[in-house]
């Protein structure tokens, strides 16, 4: 296999493992631990939940960015 191949195989590995790995953060902390809904009024957790949501996501941006934006050279990501 070509190295360029190779290297773009890894990032979308790399970019899908991300973005799983963020959902599935986000849908525990909000669904399995109740953060996500507004039950009557707003609560310390929610605020912290879709403050952390907001961050992470942005990290998860600024984390595609940086891993699409090199070269695709063999294994220098």
């Amino acid at each position: 296999m070509e190295p360029e191949l190779k290297a773009f195989f890894i990032r979308v590995l790399y970019s899908l493992t991300a973005g799983l790995i963020w959902m599935i953060i986000n849908m525990w902390g909000g669904i399995y631990l109740g953060w996500l809904f507004f039950e009557g009024n707003m609560k310390t957790g929610n605020i912290v939940f879709y403050s952390f949501m907001v961050l992470s996501f942005a990290g998860l941006i600024w984390y595609y960015v940086k891993l699409w934006k090199g070269k695709m050279e063999g294994r220098n990501l």
